[in-house]
């Protein structure tokens, strides 16, 4: 008798608490710690015509900041987001970084947001991050 209810409170268990992930958004959350007088503008994906455009910006003066990426991301609800594409501003610019990248998906309509972020090598792939808030898109 204590085995069964044993196994049917882990069923339960594991029944309701699936159905509890699998109910949150996927959506990226904000990564790192901001070095002291640096900041990020992550823009929000847009239509440019049948295309998804999408910017991010920042100020960073860190000797240990190497560069600065904008990726566009797609939303996959309760699964891994996909990031879709990736722009990179040039060090040359620093501390002054802007990036912007114009993308066709695929066609349909898709739910995005933006990464932007300060790395110190591209294998970090973001060693700050902040994001964007999500939207929804038809694209080409």
């Amino acid at each position: 008798m204590k085995r069964k209810l044993q196994a049917s409170v882990l069923a339960f268990i594991i029944l309701f608490g699936g159905g509890m992930l699998s109910a949150q958004a996927a959506h990226a959350e904000d990564v790192g710690t901001m070095p002291s007088g640096c900041s990020i503008s992550s823009g929000t994906p847009y239509a440019s015509g049948a295309y998804v455009k999408w910017t991010g910006s920042g100020y960073c003066n860190a000797t240990n900041i190497n560069n600065f990426v904008a990726r566009l991301v797609h939303n996959y609800d309760g699964l891994p987001d996909v990031r879709v594409a990736t722009v990179y501003s040039s060090p040359a610019n620093r501390p002054n970084y802007s990036a912007t990248g114009t993308t066709c998906d695929g066609g349909g309509t898709t739910q995005y947001y933006n990464e932007s972020g300060y790395y110190r090598s591209a294998a970090n792939g973001g060693d700050v991050i902040r994001t964007s808030s999500q939207v929804t898109l038809t694209h080409c």
